[in-house]
């Protein structure tokens, strides 16, 4: 039986084009390789876009992570998964190649673009979509490439708080017994606080001796019971803020009361700028540019009397 030429030639090209789609479907399923992530030993600026608009930023400064454009000290705990995902991306898998990235929230509307710098020179930039289903991975994007990728960790989490969590609230952090001097001014009146440690030594019953420190207080070169500072010393260590109030410290206000505090290695400077309606008071501190909140009995406590 002769078969006719014309049925060969079209059976060759049925067949040729069944093994280019079984070779692309293969080739489809091949995925490439995860790209290398570089270690980044050092950090000194973040910056964080949303809508392609730049929404915060952390630096450091002198030693000193802030959170701008706010100019308070960057708390620490969110600052820390902040550097940590940045420098410690673990890719799990390639997810798609299609350049559609609305299904991750990867699109300009919803997706949060992450720059890291060291010495001005950009040297991670990381865009996060939507968490995976599992809530263990997130869908990302790095700097430069078009692909999505799931990592390992929360980073929509991270990226993602009221702003307020990432601003520190701890404003005192002194140690109480390295406290040596407080200084209290308002109304043009100045109330001189002063500790004072004695070595005593006392005779034993039998006849050894022991050496002692005792501590006085003084108030205006007038001795006062420690009882009464050890109060007002528990109300500044530790102090902290309730909220931040968006305005700025300046020479310009007219403060209820400032308490300068001096401890062995650190002084600051505290001041009581206004009590607001709801008893609440609004406070700044010396080296922090912007002013904070702190609850009504914390303000009470700050303005107390002592004589």
């Amino acid at each position: 039986m002769k078969i006719d030429k014309k049925y060969i030639v079209l059976l060759s090209i049925v067949g040729i084009l069944i093994l280019i789609l079984l070779l692309n479907n293969y080739l489809q399923n091949i995925k490439p390789p995860l790209p290398k992530i570089k270690q980044i030993k050092f950090i000194d600026k973040v910056e964080v876009y949303r809508k392609n608009k730049l929404d915060m930023i952390f630096i450091l400064s002198n030693s000193k992570w802030w959170f701008l454009p706010d100019e308070y000290p960057a708390e620490d705990s969110n600052l820390d998964l902040i550097l940590d995902n940045i420098k410690k991306i673990n890719l799990v898998d390639l997810i798609s190649r299609s350049g559609i990235y609305e299904n991750y929230n990867l699109d300009d509307e919803n997706k949060i673009v992450v720059k890291a710098y060291s010495s001005n020179n950009l040297i991670r930039e990381i865009i996060i979509g939507k968490p995976s289903p599992t809530y263990q991975h997130t869908y990302i994007m790095l700097g430069g490439d078009k692909n999505v990728y799931t990592a390992k960790g929360r980073f929509t989490e991270v990226f993602s708080k009221d702003k307020e969590a990432y601003c520190s609230k701890n404003l005192v952090r002194l140690q109480k017994d390295s406290i040596i001097q407080i200084i209290i001014k308002q109304d043009n009146k100045e109330v001189k606080i002063a500790k004072n440690t004695k070595a005593i030594t006392i005779t034993n019953t039998n006849q050894t001796q022991t050496t002692t420190n005792i501590v006085e207080w003084f108030v205006n070169n007038k001795i006062i019971t420690n009882d009464v500072i050890d109060k007002f010393i528990d109300s500044i260590t530790p102090l902290n803020a309730s909220e931040l109030y968006n305005e700025k410290l300046s020479n310009q206000n007219k403060f209820l009361r400032k308490i300068n505090i001096k401890a062995l290695n650190e002084e600051l400077d505290l001041y009581i700028v206004k009590k607001l309606t709801n008893s609440n008071y609004v406070i700044g501190i010396s080296g922090i540019p912007s002013l904070y909140v702190v609850p009504a009995m914390a303000g009470d406590n700050l303005m107390k009397e002592i004589k």
